[in-house]
């Protein structure tokens, strides 16, 4: 009899322990992917690690953390064929909408090591992860592989292949110079309207306008790339903003010797 009694209190426990705990393997960024969905009351939380303490100001919060959908702690389980390699701990967590029902995060990694990416998002009642991830070759992609580079209030450029707009939760593809690898080269500049990012790359400014997927590469002089700061000088000194159908690239311009492109821009 006291056996059964242990195994029943038993039972009770790892079905307690598991109602509060979801384990999700990620999926793959889609078009199709919705965001910023409705939701009555607040149900997706961002906690303080290993306590009960709700982050309230998540854009200044510091440590680690975890997430709960309701009283439940959600793991990420990034390869589908391995239990084990399973997580609830992030070194980043933070609203990317109003609603509160989106949020960006970042495994909490070894040191030196890029940790994965996820959108962890609210969609009618259940939780989704979308990995924020895609294959590539690129020779330099570790130099360029640089987890969430925050830009201003707009948004974040991840790992060089991905925007996501902060406010209203939106996620975009960037288009590659070379499909096979990303982008290879330094976020430099965002356009006035924030819908063109600049990077700069060996021996060119490579443009993107996110909201279409439009690029545009031009290519600089050897000597005035060398760095990012000769390259600003350059670039404020020969290139202004131009805005055609209603998309803003930096073009250069001939026989104008004075600045057209506020320098503190690109620091």
């Amino acid at each position: 009899m006291k056996n059964l009694f242990y195994a029943l209190v038993l039972s009770v426990f790892l079905f307690s322990c598991s109602k509060h705990e979801s384990v999700i393997v990620p999926k793959l960024l889609t078009e199709t992917e919705r965001f910023n969905s409705y939701q009555e009351g607040d149900a997706l939380f961002i906690m303080k690690y290993g306590t009960e303490d709700r982050i309230k100001d998540d854009k200044n919060a510091t440590g680690e953390f975890n997430i709960k959908f309701r009283d439940t702690t959600i793991f990420i389980q990034n390869s589908p064929s391995d239990p084990a390699a399973k997580t609830d701990k992030f070194s980043f967590a933070q609203y990317v909408n109003t609603q509160k029902t989106t949020i960006l995060a970042q495994v909490a990694g070894k040191e030196g090591e890029i940790a994965p990416i996820y959108l962890i998002n609210l969609n009618e009642n259940k939780i989704d992860v979308i990995s924020l991830s895609r294959p590539s070759t690129g020779a330099k992609d570790k130099e360029y592989t640089q987890g969430l580079m925050k830009v201003g209030k707009t948004g974040f450029v991840v790992n060089n292949d991905f925007f996501i707009t902060n406010v209203n939760a939106k996620a975009y593809l960037l288009k590659r110079q070379n499909p096979e690898e990303r982008i290879q080269g330094m976020y430099f500049n965002l356009s006035q309207d924030k819908q063109t990012l600049v990077f700069l790359t060996t021996n060119s400014l490579y443009q993107i306008h996110y909201a279409t997927n439009q690029a545009n590469t031009h290519v600089l002089p050897a000597d005035k790339s060398t760095t990012p700061e000769l390259a600003a000088i350059y670039i404020a000194n020969n290139f202004k903003w131009v805005i055609e159908n209603n998309i803003a690239f930096l073009k250069k311009i001939g026989g104008n010797s004075d600045k057209v492109v506020d320098i503190s821009e690109f620091k």
